[in-house]
């Protein structure tokens, strides 16, 4: 296939696994009645390796949200279970 590939949204339909393994070599144009509307590109290695740290570790909080957290005002109050215990606690129920 050439370098600059363009299908059908029809075609994408038909083969989308097919067109999906080639567009990780080279960019593929995707057509509706001869008019391009989308692009399908490789993922470049910044990109693979942004994906491997978890959204949570890199998101940036708001001021109002990151001032909360470190005042802690959001910490659990002595007693109470925070939601990783209640989460386990429904695990092993559902394991019982």
């Amino acid at each position: 296939m050439s370098a600059n590939l363009q299908i059908t949204i029809r075609q994408l339909h038909a083969r989308t696994g097919h067109f999906l393994r080639k567009a990780a070599e080279f960019p593929i144009i995707v057509t509706d009645n001869g008019k391009p509307v989308a692009e399908i590109t490789p993922i470049g290695q910044d990109r693979v390796k942004e994906q491997e740290v978890p959204y949570f570790a890199r998101r940036k909080l708001r001021p109002g949200f990151k001032k909360l957290m470190e005042s802690g005002v959001l910490k659990p109050k002595p007693g109470r279970k925070t939601i990783d215990e209640i989460l386990d606690e429904v695990r092993a129920d559902s394991h019982a």
